[in-house]
C-alpha cells in the first residue's frame, strides 16, 4: 500500500537522485554526514598525523573501504579549526612509478603567489601556480628532493598526503617509498605520508627496515561489523528520507559480509523498490527485488568467476557447496576449514554429507583449473584452511543463494564470523 502521495514523473526522478546521493555502491564516500563507522581508524590517523616525524600505513583486503576513508580524512583533517593543514589524495595508476607520483603531487600542490599594489588605491593581486613550478625534482625524484620540496612546502602549513593504492606500484618503487619516510621522520619536516593499500598485514603492503617501521603507524582496516554496516543502512535513508525495517537491515548487513559496498547496493536497490511502488519505507519483502536488480549490477569479473566455477550441463553440487563455503564460520583470519563448509552444506541442503563428498569440490575451487581460483587453500594436508581470493565474490554467492532457494532461513544469525559481530 502507498505511505505517500501520487508523484509526478519529475518528483519521482528527483527522489530517486536523492537515492543516488545517499548510497554510492560504485564510488567512494567523500562526504563525512554518510561516512559510517571507523571511528578507531579514523582516530589513530589523527594521532600520527599530531605526532612530528610519524607516518601511517593504512592497509586491508578488498572493498573494506580504505578509500572512503581516505578520502573522508582528506577533509577532516583539513577542515579541522585548530589547525592549517594542507590535504592531498592521490591514486596510484598501474604505470606508475615513485618519480612520476611525486611530479603529480607536487603539480597538484598549489604556491599562492601576490603583488602588492601600488600607489593609495592600488590592490593586491594573487594566483597560484603548482609547486612543481618552483621546485626542482631533478631528472628523477629522490627521497632527498621530495624532502627539501616538502620541507618548504611545510614551512607555510603541515602536510598530510594519502598516496592511494599504493599496492599497485612495483616493489622497488615501494621501497624508495618506505626510504622516503624514514628520510622526513628523521629531519622532522612538516608533513605526513598515508600509505595505502591491498594487503593482509603491513609486509603485504611494504617489505621496509625496522628503523622504517618505527616511522610508520600501522593501521588495519577488517572488514566492517555488523553495527557499522547498519550505520550506513541508516544515515542513507535519512539522507533520501525515507526509512528501513530493521528486520530488511539486519538481513543485508548478513548478505554483505563486511564490505560497506554491498550494503550501498543492495539499500540503494531497495529504496529504488519501495519509490515505485509507491512508498517511502522499505520492507523486509522488498529485499529478493533488490536483490535480484544488484546482482545485474555487480562486477562482471565477479560474475564470471561464479559461473566459471558453478556452471554444468548436468546435476552437480557445486552452487550449494560454494555457498556452504561463503556461509562457513570463519577465523580470525578470515579462513574457514572443510568441517565448517560440512556444516554449513548440511544447512543448504538438508542431507548430511561427510568430507569426501564435497572434498574434491573444495579440491577445484582453490586448483588452477575451469573451476579454479576461487578460494585460496593455505596450511598442510588434512589441515587446509581455505579463504574466497576475491573478498567480493562471498556476498555474491550469498545474493544468489537467496535468490535460487538455498539460503537458509536463518543465515542471518550464523554468517557473520567472530571478528564482525
Amino acid at each position: 500500500m502507498s505511505d505517500v502521495s501520487p508523484l509526478t514523473r519529475a518528483e519521482l526522478m528527483q527522489r530517486h537522485a536523492m537515492v543516488s546521493m545517499a548510497f554510492r555502491p560504485a564510488a567512494p564516500v567523500d562526504d563525512e554526514s554518510l561516512f559510517a563507522g571507523r571511528q578507531p581508524q579514523m582516530i589513530r590517523l589523527v594521532d600520527v598525523v599530531a605526532q612530528p616525524g610519524q607516518h601511517a600505513a593504512v592497509y586491508g583486503g578488498r572493498g573494506v573501504g580504505k578509500t572512503s576513508l581516505a578520502k573522508v580524512m582528506v577533509k577532516t583533517l583539513a577542515g579541522t579549526s585548530s589547525s592549517s593543514l594542507v590535504t592531498l589524495h592521490y591514486t596510484c595508476s598501474a604505470t606508475d612509478t615513485y618519480d612520476s607520483v611525486w611530479r603529480s603531487v607536487f603539480a597538484d600542490l598549489l604556491i599562492t603567489m601576490q603583488t602588492p599594489g601600488f600607489g593609495f588605491n592600488g590592490e593586491a593581486s594573487s594566483w597560484q601556480v603548482p609547486s612543481s613550478d618552483l621546485f626542482d625534482l631533478g631528472d628523477q625524484a629522490s627521497p632527498d628532493s621530495v624532502r627539501r620540496g616538502l620541507f618548504a612546502l611545510g614551512r607555510a602549513a603541515p602536510l598530510v598526503i594519502f598516496v592511494d593504492e599504493f599496492d599497485r606500484l612495483p616493489e622497488v618503487e615501494k621501497m624508495t617509498f618506505a626510504d622516503t619516510t624514514k628520510v622526513l621522520s628523521d629531519q622532522l619536516v612538516p608533513a605526513t605520508i598515508v600509505l595505502v593499500g591491498v594487503a593482509d598485514d603491513i609486509d603485504g603492503l611494504i617489505q621496509a627496515h625496522e628503523s622504517v617501521r618505527r616511522s610508520l603507524g600501522q593501521i588495519y582496516m577488517p572488514n566492517m561489523s555488523a553495527p557499522e554496516l547498519a550505520e550506513i543502512v541508516d544515515k542513507g535513508s535519512a539522507a533520501c528520507e525515507m526509512t528501513v525495517a530493521g528486520t530488511f537491515t539486519r538481513q543485508v548487513v548478513s548478505l554483505a559480509q563486511g564490505l560497506p559496498n554491498y550494503v550501498h547496493l543492495i539499500a540503494q536497490n531497495a529504496c529504488r523498490v519501495a519509490l515505485d511502488n509507491g512508498r517511502s519505507n522499505v520492507q523486509e519483502s522488498d529485499l529478493d527485488s533488490a536483490i535480484s536488480r544488484s546482482i545485474e549490477s555487480v562486477q562482471q569479473s565477479v560474475l564470471d568467476t561464479y559461473h566459471r566455477a558453478t556452471s554444468s550441463n548436468r546435476e552437480t553440487l557445486y552452487k550449494q557447496v560454494l555457498l556452504a563455503c561463503a556461509l562457513a564460520r570463519r577465523d580470525e583470519k578470515g579462513t574457514f576449514g572443510a568441517a565448517d563448509v560440512r556444516d554449513e552444506l548440511h544447512r543448504v541442503t538438508g542431507t548430511f554429507r561427510d568430507l569426501p563428498a564435497f572434498a574434491q569440490h573444495l579440491n577445484d575451487f582453490s586448483g588452477t583449473g575451469r573451476r579454479g581460483g576461487v578460494l585460496d587453500r593455505i596450511g598442510t594436508t588434512y589441515r587446509y584452511r581455505y579463504r574466497f581470493r576475491d573478498p567480493l565474490l562471498q556476498p555474491y554467492v550469498l545474493m544468489r543463494g537467496q535468490i535460487d532457494g538455498f539460503l537458509p532461513a536463518d543465515t542471518d544469525a550464523v554468517v557473520l564470523p567472530d571478528t564482525l559481530t
